[in-house]
C-alpha cells in the first residue's frame, strides 16, 4: 500500500481483491471483463494459452498424430485430449 495525498493506494485490485499475480483472479471473471483492473493481463494470458494449445495442434500434426480414420477405430490422439478437458470443465460446471 501506498499512501499519496492522504489516500491509501493498493496494488490490490478494489473490485475483486486480485494482486495481478496468475490465479489470483478467475479466468472466468477476467474474461467477462468485471472490472478488475488486471483483466487485460489475464485475458492475454488465456490468448496466450490459445496460442500455446495452436501451436501444439500443428506440432503434434506433423509427427502424424492426427486424426486417423482409415481401420477399423478411429484413431484420434488431439481428440481423446480434448475429450478429457472437456470432462474437467463440465464437472467445474455442473449445475
Amino acid at each position: 500500500m501506498v499512501e499519496k495525498d492522504n489516500i491509501v493506494e493498493s496494488d490490490y485490485c478494489p473490485v475483486c481483491g486480485s494482486c495481478g499475480e496468475d490465479g489470483c483472479c478467475s479466468i472466468e471473471k477476467s474474461l467477462l471483463n468485471h472490472g478488475c483492473e488486471y483483466s487485460e493481463i489475464y485475458a492475454r494470458e488465456a490468448y496466450l494459452n490459445k496460442m500455446i494449445i495452436d501451436e501444439f495442434h500443428k506440432f503434434f500434426e506433423s509427427l502424424d498424430f492426427g486424426r486417423d480414420e482409415t481401420g477399423n477405430e478411429v484413431i484420434d490422439s488431439i481428440g481423446d485430449i480434448y475429450d478429457k478437458a472437456f470432462k474437467r470443465v463440465d464437472e467445474k460446471y455442473k449445475k
